[in-house]
């Protein structure tokens, strides 16, 4: 609001308008809600190598002083082009040092590109002390960013140091801010008012963040109260910032397809993924691992090159590639893939056996398979039930049928129990034989109900020596 006052000098009034802001409606922004980013959000995080030891100057609000250490170093690579150093103070070893600059490597790869873009080098420290930005670099402290993590405030707090190394000096000399700040009927946190040329920027930009990218996470009452309390700020930040400057935040993944069946690295059937792009720009990709169990591998939404795939292009990945890009050792089971893009692409696994014969394996069905081999052929059917939804999946119950179409055993028959969320399990012909009965030629397993989570993989092993994967076929 705009209120008269009235100064008198030497007995002349003198008329003034001055701003009378209300009282904010938050403390600070860093603190407004736990969900706007979290671990699960992609990261454009590729890799991590350490260079060995050299002297830095780094602050240390241990100390409050700039100081010169032998940090242990490394060059981190984002999806998007970035490249940062972490540098790490040598009170931790090199093993200790490589785990914390991995995670906060990743992690920072989730806030977007925007804030990114000038933070040159991570700074890690001990102690429990407030993280810091500017200076092109983020300050941590590993003590106080284990409270971030345990309160789920990580990923706020590193926006909004990020925001100081890459926002202020532009937008603190650009008047379309300054005449937002005038405009905007109050700062959106007391610590933004109370510092409005040093924390206005980065207080404004978390609850932004929340409201054009994360509406869904926040109460419509707070995203309310972030657009009443500063519109022209937001008017600001969508005037100069694109959705590119965005990713991976800004990214919808609208499209995502899913990769069934990936062996590991030790298995001696060899899968190898191509990603396919089949749209006309290039595209970057995200993915998330998922073992046999259900159990995810690494971090959710972790990019899968280096660089973007040209359009009509391809990425190859191996069993290797993928454990080495999700931090993992070799999972149990053959995982599942789940992949995202901004644009069109498609997925094709090809299985190599020991004898050298490939086939393709990342073709599945939905409620029913068509080859399953009696028990009089030397081919031996593999079926692969997967359970691609959020909710385990209960008495899953299928009926089975001979060539002629006459069921086989009991109809309606239970062949699992459960099936986690994520999880996949294998049934071989000897098994679907003991849950029914012996037959002989083809038959097909029809499963009951219609849920579009449960995926069915139809696989043949041929001459023992080869998987064949009978799941694709033409209907009408």
């Amino acid at each position: 609001m705009r209120k008269i006052s009235i100064v008198c000098l030497c007995a002349v009034c003198i008329f003034t308008q001055i701003k009378i802001f209300a009282d904010p409606p938050y403390s600070e922004t860093g603190f407004l809600n736990a969900d706007i980013l979290t671990e699960n959000d992609t990261t454009t995080f590729v890799s991590i190598t350490y260079t060995g030891q050299g002297d830095r100057l780094v602050y240390d609000r241990r100390v409050t002083d700039w100081i010169t250490i032998n940090a242990h170093l490394f060059d981190i690579v984002y999806s998007d082009g970035i490249e940062t150093e972490a540098q790490v103070n040598p009170e931790f070893n090199q093993a200790e040092a490589m785990e914390i600059a991995e995670y906060y490597a990743r992690e920072v790869g989730r806030i977007p590109k925007v804030l990114r873009v000038d933070v040159d080098a991570l700074w890690i420290h001990q102690g429990n002390e407030p993280f810091g930005g500017g200076n092109s670099s983020i300050l941590i402290h590993r003590e106080q960013g284990d409270d971030y993590i345990s309160g789920g405030w990580l990923h706020e707090i590193l926006m909004h140091e990020a925001a100081h190394t890459s926002l202020d000096t532009a937008y603190y000399a650009n008047s379309a801010w300054t005449d937002a700040q005038m405009s905007d009927p109050e700062y959106i946190s007391t610590y933004a008012r109370d510092n409005p040329n040093r924390e206005d920027v980065a207080e404004s930009f978390v609850p932004y963040v929340a409201i054009r990218y994360h509406a869904d996470r926040i109460t419509a009452e707070m995203k309310n109260t972030i657009e009443t309390t500063m519109p022209a700020r937001i008017a600001v930040f969508d005037s100069l910032i694109s959705s590119t400057d965005m990713g991976p935040v800004g990214s919808s993944q609208a499209f995502n397809e899913t990769m069934y069946l990936m062996t590991n690295s030790t298995s001696n059937n060899v899968t190898t993924l191509h990603i396919l792009n089949s749209s006309n720009a290039e595209q970057n990709y995200y993915g998330t691992l998922y073992n046999g169990t259900g159990e995810q591998q690494g971090s959710a939404g972790v990019s899968l090159s280096a660089t973007a795939v040209p359009a009509s292009g391809r990425l190859k990945l191996s069993a290797s590639d993928l454990e080495g890009l999700f931090g993992v050792t070799a999972w149990s089971g053959p995982a599942m893939l789940e992949v995202g893009s901004d644009g069109e692409f498609h997925l094709m696994s090809k299985l190599q056996s020991p004898s050298g014969f490939v086939s393709n394996t990342n073709c599945v069905r939905e409620r029913e398979i068509h080859n399953i081999e009696g028990v009089e052929s030397a081919n031996k059917t593999f079926v692969r039930l997967i359970n691609t939804g959020t909710t385990e999946l209960a008495n899953i119950t299928a009926t089975l049928y001979d060539e002629n179409g006459v069921v086989i055993g009991s109809a309606n028959t239970e062949i699992l129990a459960s099936l986690s969320a994520k999880q996949q399990s294998w049934l071989n012909r000897d098994q679907i034989a003991s849950l029914f009965e012996s037959w002989t030629g083809e038959a097909t397993l029809k499963v009951n109900g219609d849920n579009s989570d449960l995926k069915l993989l139809n696989l043949n092993f041929v001459n023992d020596e080869t998987f064949f994967n009978f799941s694709c076929y033409e209907g009408s």
